[in-house]
């Protein structure tokens, strides 16, 4: 019910005179469903994920202090080394060690090759 009155709202302006009705479409949006979206709103304002220490990677965990990250004082500290609260970073995913530039495989082929090449000068040497 109020996505339909939230189109309607930015179809048809604040107020229309959609099917004879002269009242606005934010008129139309029981108090119910403007309670629902204002939760909707302040429940993107938190991020899902989860928050680490920069500095010793310590993972928040919002069960054990019972209140989302976004809501702690400034001067929470972490547990584990005491850096201060803007010292925490969103963590972005569960890959660990993957860069934007193609990640390991770069790394691996060129220390394959290496040592490939020392295989071959070490075979060289012994055999003359």
């Amino acid at each position: 019910v109020a996505a339909g009155a939230l189109l309607l709202l930015a179809l048809f302006g604040a107020s229309s005179n959609f099917c004879g009705s002269t009242t606005s479409a934010r008129q139309a949006i029981s108090a119910p469903a403007r309670g629902l979206i204002s939760l909707q709103a302040e429940a993107k304002d938190y991020w899902e994920g989860e928050w680490i220490c920069a500095d010793c990677g310590y993972i928040y965990n919002e069960r054990s202090f019972g209140q989302k990250f976004e809501e702690l004082q400034t001067g929470f500290k972490c547990p584990q080394c005491a850096a201060p609260r803007r010292r925490f970073a969103r963590k972005l995913g569960d890959k660990i060690g993957t860069t934007l530039d193609g990640g390991d495989s770069p790394i691996l082929i060129f220390s394959a090759a290496c040592l490939l090449l020392v295989l071959a000068i070490s075979y060289y040497a012994l055999n003359n």
